[in-house]
């Protein structure tokens, strides 16, 4: 078999952390080293265009196996709000015995069946013990071979009513879900397929038919749009093997086209929102960011872990921030919740407050040191968990677009933060929509304890 094949990647960094450069202040040495993030990667890529990320590790006993596919919400129109979602669950898993294919896993052994959509990736998933990859492996290349199969119209009212009940629990009746939605709303045109989120509205997941979800797993679901990456305990050799059986026979389909950017907003917006769940007033802030380079992408990143880091708890606020990718760009969101506000200006005001602490100024070195040592421990957490490996592998890829080595799992050492604050603030001092979420239902009384 004809493949591609890239030699070890050792995923460490050599540098030495710039925070030393900041005379005058306290900070705590680095206890980690660059070996501490060392990970066995090898990159091979199948004549089909599959791209396969194999980390071996005999100390595990378990292999994660996930399939990623460049293809989530943004791939679709706005007219079918919600299609790549509905297609993950509609072809986890068949209609019949034969495809039934989290049973038959779950009979051998295999935990963490899951799937999942975002902006930009559809993914599936599982963990099976070293005697079962093969099975797993089979079960890829059977649910590609059969794509098109796996649909019928009692299976997609099924999968559709499941979708409802997702969205349900996790937007209309979540805690500041209507903040989101409005943000959503706001930054993406009627005819964007972001307009109404990842998962849709009611009315375009009814629109969708069994048709549209085979010309999107046709278009989408294909080797060639897809990285197969595998931690855990197995044989880099045996897995080949499988796969020229397996994965490898699957047709390679036709290029995409590349994901077009999203616009930016021509001026901040400021909305407001009643909430029926929450009881506490909270202001959002959302940006989306049209292009960026992976190294801006881990700088926004690496603030939104930071900034509830330094943040939280400060005079009662509670802080959240995220950034997400998508495409090309990518959503940096950032949420204020204020406990008991003076009036109604205060927490607008308190968001204006937090964010400063990230764009304004760089952070106190010694604040950024803690941190890190704080973002050391959930990476190298990531690493003895192979789920987590795998999802962190595949992420990695992903930045790069298999340009070049993938980049060191202790980078963030690398960045002072003087860059960080320089890095995040030309984006984040843009334009965005705010929203102010306004609770209706009273806080409860506070109890006298004593």
């Amino acid at each position: 078999m004809h493949l591609e094949r890239v030699v070890l990647v050792l995923v460490c960094s050599v540098g030495v952390s710039s925070l030393g450069q900041y005379v005058g202040q306290t900070v705590v040495p680095r206890k980690s080293r660059a070996t501490d993030f060392a990970v066995s990667v090898e990159r091979r890529t199948l004549p089909n265009g599959l791209v396969v990320l194999l980390s071996p590790d005999a100390r595990a006993n378990e292999v994660a196996v996930e399939l990623t596919f460049g293809c989530g919400a943004l791939r679709h129109s706005s007219a079918r709000g919600g299609l790549a979602h509905l297609v993950e669950h509609a072809l986890a898993s068949g209609p019949t015995p034969e495809t039934d294919y989290q049973a038959q896993l779950e009979t051998r052994g295999a935990t963490d069946f899951n799937g999942a959509t975002s902006m930009d990736t559809l993914a599936y998933t599982v963990v099976v013990p070293p005697e079962e990859l093969a099975f797993a492996l089979w079960v890829h290349a059977d649910r590609l071979g059969r794509r098109t199969e796996l649909t019928t119209q009692e299976s997609l009212a099924r999968h559709r009513k499941i979708v409802l009940q997702e969205k349900l629990m996790r937007v209309e009746d979540a805690s500041y879900g209507a903040a989101m939605r409005m943000a959503f709303r706001y930054l993406y045109a009627k005819s964007h397929p972001l307009h109404e989120g990842v998962i849709g509205t009611a009315a375009t997941l009814e629109a969708i038919t069994v048709d549209d979800v085979n010309t999107f797993a046709r278009s989408c679901l294909v080797p060639n749009n897809a990285v197969l990456t595998l931690a855990g305990r197995f044989d880099v050799d045996e897995v080949m093997r499988t796969l020229e059986g397996t994965l490898a026979r699957v047709p390679r389909g036709a290029d995409l086209p590349p994901i077009p950017k999203t616009g930016q907003l021509p001026a901040t917006a400021r909305h407001d929102v009643t909430e029926d769940v929450a009881r506490r007033p909270r202001v959002t802030l959302v940006w989306t960011i049209p292009s960026l380079g992976a190294d801006d992408a881990f700088a926004l990143s690496l603030g939104a872990t930071l900034l509830p880091v330094y943040t939280d708890g400060l005079i009662g606020m509670h802080v959240e921030s995220e950034f997400v990718s998508s495409g090309p760009g990518g959503l940096f969101a950032l949420s204020v919740t204020t406990p008991h506000p003076l009036d109604p200006a205060e927490p607008a005001a308190n968001a204006d407050v937090v964010l400063r602490n990230l764009t304004f100024s760089p952070m106190p070195a010694d604040v950024v040191a803690a941190s890190y040592h704080q973002f050391d421990q959930r990476v190298l957490a990531s690493l003895t968990s192979m789920p987590s490996r795998a999802a962190l592998l595949t992420d990695l890829y992903r930045e790069t677009d298999g340009r070049g080595p993938l980049a060191p799992l202790d980078r963030h050492w690398n960045y002072s933060p003087e860059k960080l604050n320089v890095d995040t603030a030309r984006f984040l001092k843009g334009t965005h929509v705010v929203v102010e979420s306004r609770p209706t239902r009273p806080l409860p009384p506070r109890r006298n304890l004593k």
